[in-house]
């Protein structure tokens, strides 16, 4: 038999579970954006690709990539449109990759690319850290 206290215990486990997976998501604004990134050395993962890379956004709009397990640095300059995406353009390239920043009520943050048309998120880069300043002289 089931003591009674395992029984509320579990109940309570599967609440608090099912409350921490229906967290509401929102699109951050070109404002959020900057604070989030502005002289701030970031890390992350890439979810399409498939590798880890630690990133310093410098507030005039330098931006220094190490990226992978051989942690190949990549240079560019980064911005923010009017239009609340975050943009890069990796050096000796033409192409710029303009993004939305989404983040949860639990604080957690993912670059995403919105599908034209319906409006859907995919997951692009999935953020673990963001830290004031350069402190790894990226």
């Amino acid at each position: 038999m089931i003591k009674p206290n395992k029984i509320w215990t579990a109940l309570l486990l599967c609440l608090l579970l099912a409350v921490s997976a229906c967290s509401k998501e929102r699109e951050l604004s070109a404002g959020e954006i900057r604070t989030l990134f502005s002289d701030k050395t970031v890390r992350g993962f890439h979810e399409i690709k498939k590798y880890r890379f630690e990133s310093y956004y410098a507030p005039v709009g330098v931006f220094r990539s190490w990226q992978g397990e051989k942690r190949i640095l990549r240079t560019g300059k980064w911005w923010i449109t009017d239009n609340d995406e975050i943009c890069i353009r990796w050096n000796r390239t033409d192409t710029d990759l303009c993004r939305r920043m989404i983040t949860d009520d639990n604080n957690r943050y993912w670059k995403v690319k919105v599908s034209s048309g319906i409006g859907t998120h995919k997951r692009v880069v999935t953020f673990s850290l963001f830290e004031g300043g350069n402190p790894y002289e990226l």
